[in-house]
């Protein structure tokens, strides 16, 4: 039971790994946006910018500012925020906007961060499956150090110097 609880976790993981290396490849072609409206004055967007993912949440003092669905833009660069190794945060709780219909505050904070450490941690349980399965696998007349073949040597290994396994 324990087995097959690893390797659906495996395969969780590894399904996971795959997919955020297609939206990874995907940033640079197009920017994913997905925005979900909470109530009438506030709103959370998931953005894909080249490379990285964005975490948007906004308030305003009009409900129409906030604008929900998925939509699908030419590629660019995070917005707005300046990050360290690709990682970045901004907040301001009051944002003075003029515009044609007036003055306006929206409050907003923006997260920013890059999509390799998620890649390289869903990366993490596949590859120990696989130098698992790898070390498992190993021939008995091998040497532990490197692999070289010992049938036909006693005592030490010739390639590493290892002492075989009697």
């Amino acid at each position: 039971m324990r087995a097959s609880r690893s390797n659906i976790a495996t395969a969780t993981s590894f399904t996971l790994f795959i997919a955020l290396l297609a939206i990874a490849a995907r940033t640079y072609f197009a920017r994913d946006i997905l925005g979900v409206q909470s109530s009438p004055y506030r709103a959370f967007w998931i953005e894909f910018p080249r490379g990285s993912i964005q975490f948007t949440s906004r308030t305003s003092t009009r409900s129409e500012d906030h604008r929900t669905g998925w939509k699908i833009l030419p590629p660019s660069n995070p917005t707005g925020v300046q990050t360290v190794l690709g990682f970045g945060l901004f907040h301001n709780p009051r944002l003075f906007i003029r515009d044609p219909s007036g003055t306006r505050w929206i409050g907003m904070t923006l997260l920013v961060m890059p999509l390799w450490p998620w890649v390289a941690l869903a990366a993490l349980l596949p590859a120990a499956w696989i130098r698992q399965k790898a070390k498992r696998h190993r021939r008995p007349y091998a040497c532990p150090n490197c692999g070289y073949d010992l049938r036909a040597t006693l005592g030490r290994c010739p390639e590493c110097g290892e002492i075989a396994a009697s």
